[in-house]
């Protein structure tokens, strides 16, 4: 009896759950975050003074106070405003303020196999790119670190480069008119212009470039005469063959002359006769 009373059971494992598929454990739930159309609107649905009403007289106030200005502002309320009514929100109703339209943006933008990609090889922007990939992922629940990230000179280049490698020459230059690569796509498109101007008919041309900087020349040749033409644009694209068709319209004006003489000739001759 001694001896049982000195044994000690231990408890034993759970074979059921030991030899359970894995995704038939317990898992953390995942927080599925709500999107807004607008950071207005986030703020009107998470500072509504209905959802403190049963706290502190201060936080209520507090919600009372910018769900008042957002009202009163309307959605025409400067961004400026927004974000001072957004950053009290914050720090003052300990707010989450919805980060996944920029963070997903961002990620997207400087994923690092965005410039691996590129040719010639560049290691440093590899290298930045993967620096603020892990910054973004650090702060990804944080809007306003993730803000400041966007506007760091490293994170400006990267996108700059990026688009650039990945946009049309005019989207480029449409969507990015303070990019790096900006002027000197600007005058790649300008010379492909002018050679496409030189090398096509005037039809061609408009029909390519229906607001292109050479339209009033093209059209002038194409739609009026090769004088009107030569005497507007003496030193035109079009010049050569302006004056070739001006010369053409000449000798067949003498040679219609020349058989209207010839024929009011043969007229008069057999009158006589």
């Amino acid at each position: 009896m001694e001896n049982e009373d000195s044994i000690q059971f231990e408890a034993m494992p759970d074979f059921g759950t030991m030899f359970s598929p894995k995704n038939d454990l317990p898992q953390e739930e995942k927080i599925i975050e709500k999107e807004y159309d607008s950071l207005y609107d986030e703020l009107l649905d998470k500072c509504y003074p209905g959802n403190y009403k049963d706290e502190e007289i201060e936080r209520f106030n507090i919600a009372n106070n910018i769900y008042g200005q957002l009202k009163q502002n309307g959605r025409d309320i400067s961004e400026h405003a927004l974000r001072y009514l957004r950053n009290r929100a914050i720090d003052e109703l300990g707010i989450h303020i919805s980060t996944s339209k920029i963070y997903n943006r961002l990620k997207s933008l400087i994923d690092p196999e965005n410039f691996i990609k590129i040719e010639p090889y560049n290691w440093e922007l590899v290298e930045k790119a993967k620096k603020l990939y892990d910054q973004l992922k650090n702060d990804k629940d944080d809007i306003r670190a993730l803000e400041s990230i966007e506007n760091l000179p490293d994170m400006v280049k990267l996108i700059d480069e990026y688009l650039y490698h990945n946009l049309s020459p005019n989207e480029y230059i449409k969507k990015y008119p303070y990019g790096s690569h900006y002027s000197e796509t600007k005058n790649r498109l300008l010379k492909e212009e002018k050679k496409y101007f030189i090398d096509y008919s005037a039809a061609e041309y408009l029909e390519k470039y229906p607001n292109g900087i050479y339209k009033e020349e093209a059209l002038c040749y194409k739609n009026e005469s090769p004088g009107v033409y030569l005497k507007k644009y003496p030193n035109g694209i079009y010049k050569k063959a302006a004056k070739e068709a001006r010369a053409a319209n000449i000798i067949g004006i003498c040679m219609a002359t020349i058989m209207g003489v010839g024929l009011l000739t043969i007229i008069i001759i057999s009158c006589i006769q």
